[in-house]
């Protein structure tokens, strides 16, 4: 005779997993593990600090430049500058020759943090391509 099983043990025996299904599982979890590992080990997008003394542009500067006389292409092969910086040094060394006339707008290193979108650290990381004008009264 064939017992028959009351609806508690029908539900309970529905919501089990059989031993080839958490293998399954199993399977599936180590396999998104692997991925994850090997996307964070690979995929790493490491930002040092402080940036590298060396910019990863700096074969494109021949010499340095004078950010008082450069133009934008060339403002732009300095590490860290794209069109959108070079355009703002460029307009604020024409605001600051309107105000000041025969002064230059940059004297030293730290004058582009007057910029905006300008930091100590794309200063600092700049310093190296940078040259500026004799200061007055030297020429």
């Amino acid at each position: 005779m064939v017992q028959s099983m009351d609806w508690r043990q029908r539900i309970e025996r529905s919501l089990t997993w059989t031993g080839p299904q958490r293998g399954v599982v199993a399977a599936l979890v180590v396999v998104l593990l692997a991925i994850i590992v090997w996307r964070a080990a690979v995929d790493s997008t490491y930002l040092p600090d402080p940036p590298p003394p060396v910019g990863e542009r700096a074969h494109l500067v021949a010499s340095r430049i004078d950010p008082n006389t450069a133009d934008e292409a060339m403002l732009m092969t300095l590490p860290g500058i794209g069109p959108a910086r070079a355009q703002s040094i460029i307009a604020y060394r024409e605001a600051f020759a309107r105000r000041n006339p025969g002064k230059p707008a940059f004297r030293r290193a730290e004058d582009l943090l007057y910029i905006d979108g300008f930091g100590y650290s794309m200063v600092e990381q700049l310093r190296e391509y940078l040259i500026f004008g004799e200061p007055p009264g030297r020429e």
